[in-house]
């Protein structure tokens, strides 16, 4: 599998909560921005972080190749 790791636009996020409700071992609520937040470690990019990339409404999640 593909080692990525994920980010999240906050400037983009309108914290519709879609992401934490696929991900919750990805993605988090970050109350300082009040936004959402990726982990910063690298995870292997599955159909499911795929999928939840593409329902993002904003998409304002994206991955970078590791």
């Amino acid at each position: 599998m593909q080692k990525v790791r994920v980010f999240v636009d906050s400037y983009r996020c309108k914290w519709c909560e879609a992401c934490v409700v696929e991900m919750p071992e990805i993605f988090s609520y970050d109350e300082m921005t009040g936004k959402v937040a990726a982990i910063g470690e690298v995870v292997e990019l599955t159909p499911a972080l795929e999928s939840t990339i593409v329902i993002c409404p904003t998409k304002c999640i994206y991955v970078e190749e590791m």
